[in-house]
């Protein structure tokens, strides 16, 4: 089964919205909502993705000393 887009679900949902006879503006309305916010979430996950791996990875103390005993 292959993964729908969200215009095919939009057009599928006002295909039985004109069958039923029902109002469902406000549906609608949520779903571009959800949209949206999962827009947002992926592109803050990508910012906090890529602000990480930059980052060195934090040592142990152990680590630290030895770090500072090979400089010298």
């Amino acid at each position: 089964m292959r993964k729908l887009t969200s215009e095919e679900v939009l057009s599928a949902l006002k295909d039985m919205q004109r069958a039923s006879g029902m109002d469902a503006t406000d549906v609608f309305a949520y779903i571009k909502e959800l949209e949206s916010k999962a827009s947002r979430l992926e592109e803050e996950l990508r910012k906090l993705r890529r602000s990480a791996s930059r980052k060195p990875a934090s040592g142990s103390p152990m680590n630290s000393r030895l770090m500072d005993a090979l400089r010298e």
